[in-house]
């Protein structure tokens, strides 16, 4: 690699889609856990006590790039996150 700085044609570039953008985590959760709600047999709340069905386990990061903040749901044993990426 050369090591230097990419060249971008002047249309690819705006405010919408600056050349490098900033990404901070502002907060990481090493063992979060998402559970399939079940449907709710009455009007009332639902009870953690119901949740069975974990359907994922891993590193929940809420991560904030440019003017976006995502929640990114991180399998560190794949070391890809929630959108198969």
């Amino acid at each position: 690699m050369s090591g230097a700085a990419p060249k971008y044609h002047p249309a690819t570039v705006s405010p919408d889609r600056p050349e490098y953008e900033v990404e901070r985590i502002r907060v990481s959760i090493p063992d979060a856990h998402v559970f399939r709600l079940p449907p709710r047999t009455s009007s009332a709340a639902w009870r953690g006590a119901d949740w069975t069905e974990k359907i994922w386990q891993g590193t929940l990061r809420v991560v904030e790039r440019g003017n976006r903040t995502l929640v990114l749901l991180v399998d560190e044993r794949r070391g890809t996150n929630g959108r198969g990426g």
